[in-house]
């Protein structure tokens, strides 16, 4: 039975993190053409960590809203693994259609970025952008919740 109760809240908290994932990223590049509309700043990809950030912290509070409770820690990493999945999914749906909606032949871009070197390059440099992004999941997933546990507790100290 934990078993099965574990596999909704992980599909809850991937629901919560892909929501607020997608919301984020158009909030992102919202902000992303105003910048560069209103002020002539291209913020390039600084602003790439935000929507997982956001994502994450909201998956938190969600999580800590329902169960009134921090998530054990094994359980926020492999709620982790499962966001990181979720927002690897996401990223390469939005690259693809990307590509698609500009008609860009992605071997001639990737040939170009990465020159002579094996395709190897790219498979590395993915890994360790998913380890980052899955880091940042983690540690504000864990944020996230503590935050909301916090204010429930404050709220409940208030009360009396």
């Amino acid at each position: 039975m934990t078993a099965t109760v574990e596999a909704t809240s992980f599909r809850r908290i991937c629901m919560d993190f892909a929501i607020a994932n997608i919301v984020a990223i158009v909030g992102v590049l919202v902000l992303g053409y105003a910048l560069l509309a209103l002020f002539d700043y291209d913020s390039g990809s600084g602003l790439s960590l935000v929507p997982v950030l956001v994502a994450a912290l909201y998956a938190g509070q969600k999580y800590a809203g329902r169960t009134r409770a921090r998530p054990p820690s094994g359980f926020a990493w492999m709620a982790s693994v499962w966001m990181a999945l979720t927002g690897l999914v996401i990223s390469v749906m939005a690259f693809g259609a990307l590509i698609m909606a500009l008609g860009v032949d992605l071997s001639l871009e990737l040939s170009a970025l990465f020159g002579s070197q094996s395709g190897g390059t790219f498979l590395t440099v993915v890994a360790i952008a998913v380890l980052i992004q899955f880091l940042v999941i983690r540690f504000f997933f864990g944020m996230g919740a503590k935050q909301t546990v916090k204010a429930q507790e404050k709220e409940t100290l208030d009360k009396f």
